[in-house]
C-alpha cells in the first residue's frame, strides 16, 4: 500500500527554528525502499515513519539540533546518526539481520507458556498510567482499479491512554486539526452500466486505539481463549537491535465460528513485550459479517499495529488497517485503508479530556475542511508522496 503517506506532528516541539531533513530509508544490499521505516531523534519520543516509497521528511526542534538519529525497521540492525553530519536527501541504507529457526534455543520452542508469559507481562510492560498521545489520523476509500480516492479524511488527533491494566478507565481522543478531501458516495461499473450509492466508510478517530491489542486484549491474547489456538516460534529476528521471537498463530479449529484471526507475533526477548503484531481477520468471521445485506460485501482485512520502547516501557506507536471490498451492484473493488502515526508522548499528570472534547467512535471528520496546499498544517510536517 506504497500510496499511503505518515505524518511527523511535532506540537510543541515545532515552535521556533529547527532543522528539516528529508531523506529516504533502503536496504543496503538490494537498494529496495523499506516502506514504514522508522526514524527518530535519540533520547525523544520525536519520530516519523517513512512513506511506502521509504522518503521521509523529519523537523528537528532547534533544542535537539545536537543530537542524533536512529532508524530503525524491523528485521534490520538499527543505525545511529549524529545530526550534524546528516545532509538534506540522505539514503540510510540498513543491512538485513535475522535468524534461522534452527538457531533458536528449546526455551523458545515453549510455544503457549511464552504467550502466557506475553500476557500476564501486559500491565508491567506498558504503560501503568494514563498516558497522552499526539498523533495523526487518515482515513483513505479508494478504487482498487484507478487508485482513485472515493473518500478522504486526515487529522491531528490527541489520545488519552488509559493504563494498560484491566480498569474501568476508557481511551478518549480530541481533534486538533482537520480536513477532508475526497467525498463521493457513488461508484459506477466499469461498462459504465450499473451505478450503486457507497456508505460514508469511516473507521472512526477511534481507530489507533481499536487496534492496539496490547490493551483489548483479543482472543489470541486473552488468557482465557489462548488454548483455542495454535502457536509457533518460527524464526528470530531484531527489532532496533533487541532479539524478537517472531510467533505465527492461527485457529486450532478452522471452523469455528468464534475464531477471530490469524497472524504473527514479534514479542521481545528480554522484556517478553509484544512488539509489533500483524492479523488478517478469520474468513469465518467474514462471512458472517456478510450475512447482513449491504452494498458492499467484505472480502479481507488486515491489520498491524507496532510498540515503541521509551526508557523501560512500550507505547502504542503504529497502526494500520485495511479492508477490501467488492459492490455488488457494480462489481468494483475498493479498499478502506486507515493510519494512525503516534508522534509526541506525555507522561506526566494526564487527566481525561472535558465531555464537550471528546470525539465519539461514530463521528466523522468531513466537517473539517481545509485548502489542499502545505500551509494548512501550519507547524505540522507531513512526509512527502
Amino acid at each position: 500500500m506504497g500510496g499511503l503517506m505518515g505524518l511527523l506532528l511535532l506540537g510543541p516541539h515545532a515552535s521556533g527554528q529547527g532543522l528539516r531533513i528529508n531523506g529516504r530509508v533502503t536496504d543496503e544490499a538490494t537498494q529496495e525502499p523499506l516502506a514504514y521505516a522508522t526514524v527518530a531523534i535519540e533520547g525523544t519520543s520525536i519520530g516519523v515513519v517513512a512513506n511506502g516509497e521509504g522518503y521521509f521528511t523529519l523537523a528537528v526542534p532547534e533544542a535537539h539540533r545536537q543530537g542524533a538519529l536512529l532508524v530503525s525497521f524491523l528485521g534490520y540492525g538499527q543505525q545511529r546518526y549524529p545530526l550534524q553530519g546528516v545532509a538534506d536527501g540522505v539514503t540510510f541504507r540498513l543491512s538485513s539481520r535475522g535468524i534461522s529457526t534452527h538457531e533458536i534455543s528449546i526455551e523458545a520452542r515453549v510455544d503457549t507458556p511464552l504467550i502466557e508469559r506475553v500476557v500476564r507481562k501486559i500491565e508491567y510492560n506498558y504503560p501503568q498510567v494514563p498516558t497522552l498521545l499526539t498523533g495523526f489520523y487518515r482515513n483513505r476509500l479508494q478504487l482498487e482499479s484507478t487508485d482513485e480516492d472515493l473518500q478522504f479524511s486526515e487529522a491531528v488527533l490527541q489520545m488519552y491512554k488509559a493504563a494498560y491494566q484491566f480498569s474501568y478507565d476508557e481511551d478518549q481522543v480530541r481533534l486538533l486539526k482537520g480536513r477532508k478531501g475526497a467525498d463521493r458516495y457513488t461508484v459506477t461499473s466499469r461498462d459504465g452500466k450499473y451505478r450503486a450509492e457507497l456508505p460514508h466508510l469511516v473507521a472512526g478517530p477511534q481507530a489507533g486505539s481499536k487496534v492496539d491489542v496490547a490493551a483489548l486484549r483479543p482472543p489470541f491474547l486473552n488468557l482465557l481463549t489462548l488454548d483455542h489456538y495454535d502457536y509457533q516460534v518460527v524464526a528470530e529476528t531484531v527489532h532496533e537491535e533487541r532479539p524478537v521471537y517472531v510467533v505465527t498463530y492461527a485457529p486450532k479449529d478452522s471452523a469455528n465460528a468464534e475464531a477471530h484471526s490469524a497472524g504473527t507475533l514479534y514479542i521481545d526477548q528480554a522484556t517478553e513485550a509484544l512488539v509489533r503484531a500483524e492479523f488478517t481477520t478469520h474468513p469465518r468471521r467474514i462471512e458472517q459479517s456478510n450475512r447482513v445485506k449491504s452494498e458492499l460485501l467484505t472480502l479481507r482485512q488486515h491489520q498491524t499495529v507496532q510498540y515503541r520502547r521509551l526508557g523501560d516501557t512500550w507505547y502504542l506507536h503504529y497502526v494500520s488497517a485495511e479492508t477490501e471490498y467488492r459492490s455488488r451492484t457494480t462489481q468494483q473493488k475498493l479498499l478502506l485503508a486507515l493510519e494512525f502515526l503516534v508522534t509526541d508522548i506525555a507522561t506526566d499528570d494526564i487527566r481525561p479530556f472535558k465531555r464537550k472534547d471528546i470525539l465519539a467512535e461514530s463521528d466523522v471528520l468531513t466537517e473539517y475542511i481545509g485548502p489542499v496546499d502545505t500551509a494548512f498544517w501550519e507547524s505540522y510536517n507531513v512526509i512527502r508522496n
